[in-house]
């Protein structure tokens, strides 16, 4: 069977003067795995104050996000192949800012009342699609992320968006190993969201804080590489 493709029709976009929607919509011929980059520019105009996101795609979807390109990427607007895009410009995987990303079907945050994700309108981004389809028939993939914006006075605070990578794995053969990467913070920070990233051969990945010394009590843990669930901490924010 085809996998379904997002529920667009009953998604529309907020409404003039409450947000905007980001869309990205390709075809992945039968059999083929896509791993797309759509360079463009951010709605709005002037500084957009973000406070619910809600986003819908394909089933399957392998991931999908939104990068905030703040250096100098040599390349035209418009769509490119991820794999060729990456791999000449080595800049991209590091000082490429993750503002958004989703691998589920459907996916919702709201921020606590007063906080937003503050967002340059026109700044220039990366919408980033990678689909595999198992299938013998062409499938129409769609990403759509729908932003709600609240005036600037309601506002008291921001938050923003950070990936920890690990991309030096070295794993002997035939032996039981555990890799681990930690993320230092510069100053004082409450974590609100978070959310594992691994591919077929990843097995467990546990996230616990640590202090330089000790490591504490672990708070989020995924054995679903295709799946991982987006830990919400909202109500009651981690603080390191």
């Amino acid at each position: 069977a085809v996998p379904p493709v997002a529920p667009i029709d009953d998604f529309p976009p907020p409404a003039e003067g409450e947000g905007y929607q980001m869309s990205f919509d390709v075809v992945a011929p039968a059999g083929e795995e896509i791993w797309l980059c759509e360079i463009k520019k951010f709605p709005g105009e002037g500084l957009q104050h973000i406070t619910r996101v809600e986003s819908k795609q394909n089933d399957f979807m392998h991931h999908m996000d939104v990068m905030a390109l703040l250096f100098n990427l040599p390349v035209e607007d418009g769509v490119h192949d991820c794999t060729e895009l990456y791999g000449n410009n080595a800049a991209l995987m590091e000082e490429g800012i993750v503002m958004y990303a989703a691998q589920d079907a459907e996916q919702e945050i709201v921020l606590p009342e007063g906080v937003s994700a503050a967002v340059p309108g026109g700044l220039r981004v990366m919408h980033e699609i990678h689909y595999v389809n198992t299938t013998a028939e062409d499938v129409n993939v769609s990403s759509r992320i729908h932003m709600y914006t609240s005036p600037a006075e309601t506002i008291t605070d921001n938050i923003w968006g950070s990936v920890v990578r690990d991309s030096h794995l070295n794993i002997p053969p035939m032996q039981e190993h555990v890799e681990w990467t930690r993320c230092q913070m510069n100053k004082e920070a409450d974590i609100l969201l978070v959310a594992s990233h691994m591919h077929e051969l990843g097995r467990r990945i546990t996230i616990a804080p640590f202090d330089g010394q000790n490591v504490g009590d672990i708070f989020y843990e995924n054995t679903d590489w295709e799946s991982p669930f987006l830990l919400d901490l909202t109500d009651q924010p981690l603080h390191v």
